[in-house]
Order: C-alpha cells, then structure tokens, then sequence
C-alpha cells in the first residue's frame, strides 16, 4: 500500500543517508529533475553539486541544501523555494523543499533524511507573467498625456501618475491632502464638489469639465475629469479611479474661433 502511494505521489520524495548517499527517488522527483531513477541512486549525493539556485537567484552550496542543513542542525527545513534545471528539457523547474532528519532511538544525530518537494513552476510562471502585465500597465500609465488617479472609497488619493502634478501644477503632498479643492476656481468649486459628493454617495459615474488655477503662477486651465467605481467581487465599491485631460488650448481654440 505505502509503496504504491510512494510510486503514485505528485510530490517529488527523496530519501538520502548521513553520508550523502540517495537510497531512493520516487517517479515525481525523477520527473522533477528530468533524469531516471538508475542515474539518481548513481548519483549518490552529487545532486548537491548541481546548479540549485534559491528565490533570489543565488546559487546553492552544497552546504545549503535543505537535506544537508537538515542532517546537520538535526532540524527540519520548511518550505526551503528552490529552482532547479530539468536535466531532460532544459527548463527551470520550480520546487518547495520540505527536509525532515530521521533519528534511530537513542541518538541524536539524524541517520537519514527524506525530502518532499512541491513543483510548482506553473504558479512561478503565472506570477511572472502577471508582473510583467502590470509593468506594462505601469509603463503605460507613467506616459499616458492624460492624468491618471486612484483614491479610496472616500475619495482620497492613493495613487497618481506624474501628468496629474503637471497638469494641475499641484505637488504629490497637496494632491493627497486638500490641495485639489484650493485649486478649483472659485466660480466653479461648488458645482464640482457638489456633484463629487452625489457620485460618492451614489456610487455613479462622474465627469465634468472645469477651470482650475495653479497655485504658483495663478493661471487658469481648464480641464476635464472623468471617475469611476472600483468595486470587488461582491459589488462593493472599494475606490474610484478616474483620469483628467487637459482642455486649455482647445479651449483657447475654441475662442479664437468665435
């Protein structure tokens, strides 16, 4: 029954003595590593000398592996994220190193040590490829011409793009306190901040168009502001995020042509 679970395992089990020597490797761990079970007995320890590298990028010696640590403090080492290369395909395999020393009655050094490691490369690479979505999501909003904002459900900033301070000629302290109410002209504040109030309280989407007046050179722009409701699974609104778009030299246009 123990050796047909053994066989069977989706976890990768090795059993390695005090002296190095590995005395058996079920079907997981062999196809973990890409190599056969006759080469893994064959190796007898001299997998410790293979490039194993941990979660920072920083290769193993062979007085880091899990199994030697483990043998040696007489410890258990959990949860130990390494990355190995697949010997068969060459690709870099992603495991969760659990090490458990073993001890005959008496003694207190450990005799053995068996290794249970959790392959999972395909959360590695769902994880890479969400960071690399969200630095070209990143990449695009830094260099969007139109300013981009998030605030809590409030309506606090929390986070803005560099072409929000352009634009309303506010810096990052006053655009996460009260500044952006200051700057809005004094003819068009309570408008705006009266329709903010009814989008925040109704949960509606938000756009207007008004002037503000930059605080160091006291000149008027005109803008455009669009917001909407962040909510999460259950339809709650966690935040808003909205983007302003500056409308002062169509505006001026605008003008010229009248």
């Amino acid at each position: 029954k123990y050796r047909t679970l053994f066989e069977a395992m989706y976890q990768g089990v090795i059993y390695q003595l005090a002296d190095g020597t590995i005395t058996n490797v079920n079907p997981a761990a062999c196809r973990i590593f890409g190599i056969t079970k006759e080469r893994f007995l064959a190796s007898s320890g001299k997998i410790v000398n293979w490039t194993i590298t941990d979660d920072q990028g920083n290769v193993l010696q062979a007085e880091e592996f899990p199994s030697i640590v483990a043998l040696r403090e007489g410890k258990p080492v959990v949860d130990k994220v390494l990355c190995v290369t697949n010997k068969k395909s060459g690709f870099l395999t992603w495991v969760s190193v659990n090490a458990t020393p073993q001890f005959r009655h008496g003694e207190t050094k450990p005799w053995e040590v068996f290794l249970t490691l959790n392959d999972f490369t395909a959360f590695k690479k769902v994880e890479r490829d969400l960071q690399s979505s969200e630095n070209r999501y990143r990449t695009l909003v830094q260099n969007s011409p139109a300013a981009v904002y998030q605030t809590d459900r409030s309506g606090k900033n929390i986070y803005f793009n560099d072409r929000l301070c352009q634009i309303t000629g506010l810096t990052r302290e006053e655009l996460t306190t009260a500044g952006w109410v200051k700057s809005i002209h004094p003819e068009d504040q309570e408008n705006v901040l009266s329709i903010w109030r009814k989008y925040i309280h109704n949960a509606s989407d938000f756009s207007i168009e008004y002037r503000m007046i930059r605080p160091r050179t006291e000149e008027v722009d005109w803008v455009y502001e669009q917001t909407s409701c962040l909510q999460d699974d259950n339809g709650i609104v966690i935040g808003h995020i909205g983007s302003l778009i500056d409308l002062t030299e169509s505006k001026k246009a605008e003008e010229a042509l009248k």
